[in-house]
């Protein structure tokens, strides 16, 4: 059964992302570390014995020590046993937590740049002049390339953001409350509803352009990222909906659902909500002017959300907690609101996953976290794939 898949050789496993052991990589391994270690200056790697058989392994180094994530690199010193077997080729130099760290700032990181307040763009070549994430550029590239080799059909999307973890300095840390991790990069990222993601740009700061900028910074990244999806299919998004966003999209031939804010409806002063108080639970209002609808349902909270395939004509009952009779009670809720629960997250799905296998790395260097977050990334995304074809197949998992 499972034979008959037809999977593209990047499908499965981390070489999907970085390259396998033929030797024909990205630059951003063989040819770029060999280079570095041999031409560069080597005074902060001299005691250090790297060969080319060390860069297949170091993938596999990391997700090994995953596992240690509540210890720090000087506590994990005393642990190399997690990798450690009689029958492992690794060689025994390889699974030193320190020697693993050192060898990755030296090939992504520019270990000649000086102290941390230092300007961050001031070693940058020429031909990288005015970005910001230049070190870690060929990562991204190479991450981002393999994501938009995979197939996309019609279907549902979702478009969220994600943040990449990194509390120390940085000119691009970003603050987004009522995150689980509300401090690190911004990484705008589109998924399947399943959780498979497809493609991301990281927030570079205000000066960010992607595309479709007189619509706002919002509308903006949606449009970017929804290029690549099959007309017909419907993306859902919370970030920043606007009523000309939908509009865009309906040209597009895409179908959009997202919630939105009161003050981004042009037409706010005829269009009139009841207010919550006056909304029972389950009660719902809807306006249309084609080709988007404007739908306010009231559960515990009130929410609002705009759209341009679904409205509130259909409703069915859903079961939510009633604290005065301390039971759960049938409410009637909208189809909007039903299809954006279930389709909206994809983003969240991926963030969870990566969370129950975060590698843990104690570092002041912004950008060996980016390194880190885009590895975990891939080994999810590389398991996501292999799980879908597995279901599709009805191969046993385990």
């Amino acid at each position: 059964m499972f034979e008959h898949v037809s999977r593209p050789e990047y499908a499965y496993g981390m070489a999907a992302f970085f390259g396998s052991s033929t030797r024909s990589r990205a630059p951003l391994t063989d040819n770029y570390i060999s280079e570095l270690l041999n031409n560069g200056d080597v005074s902060e790697i001299e005691d250090f014995d790297i060969d080319e058989d060390d860069f297949d392994l170091e993938p596999n180094i990391l997700f090994a020590l995953a596992a240690e994530k509540d210890c720090s690199s000087e506590e994990q010193d005393d642990k190399q046993d997690v990798i450690e077997d009689e029958s492992s080729s690794i060689p025994e130099s390889v699974v030193e937590p320190r020697r693993r760290l050192s060898f990755h700032h030296q090939y992504l990181l520019d270990e000649q740049q000086g102290p941390q307040d230092k300007e961050e763009g001031d070693s940058a070549p020429d031909s990288e002049k005015g970005n910001v994430l230049w070190k870690v550029q060929p990562m991204i590239d190479k991450v981002k390339d393999t994501c938009n080799k995979l197939e996309r059909v019609p279907g549902f999307y979702s478009i969220d953001e994600q943040m990449i973890p990194f509390t120390g300095r940085c000119k691009l840390r970003q603050v987004v409350k009522n995150k689980p991790r509300p401090v690190g990069l911004k990484n705008f990222v589109m998924t399947t509803s399943e959780g498979l993601m497809l493609d991301f740009a990281i927030y570079e700061g205000a000066k960010t352009m992607f595309g479709e900028s007189n619509l706002g910074l919002g509308p903006s990244v949606i449009l970017s990222l929804a290029k690549s999806i099959p007309p017909g299919s419907c993306v859902y998004h919370d970030y920043f909906t606007t009523v000309p966003l939908i509009e865009e999209m309906e040209k597009l031939n895409l179908h959009s659902t997202g919630t939105i804010m009161q003050n981004r409806i042009p037409d706010g002063a005829t269009i009139k909500f009841k207010k919550d108080s006056a909304m029972r639970r389950g009660e719902c209002q809807q306006f249309v002017c084609e080709p988007t609808v404007l739908v306010k349902w009231k559960d515990n909270k009130s929410v609002l959300l705009a759209s341009n395939c679904t409205g509130a004509s259909h409703t069915t009952s859903v079961k939510r907690w009633d604290k005065t009779s301390k039971s759960y009670i049938d409410v009637s809720a909208p189809k909007i609101v039903q299809n954006h629960n279930k389709f909206m997250g994809g983003v969240d799905v991926l963030d969870q996953q990566m969370e129950y296998y975060r590698t843990f790395i104690k570092t002041k260097k912004w950008t060996l976290k980016v390194l880190i977050h885009f590895l975990d990334l891939a080994l999810v995304n590389s398991w996501r794939l292999y799980n879908n074809d597995c279901v599709a197949n009805d191969f046993p998992r385990n």
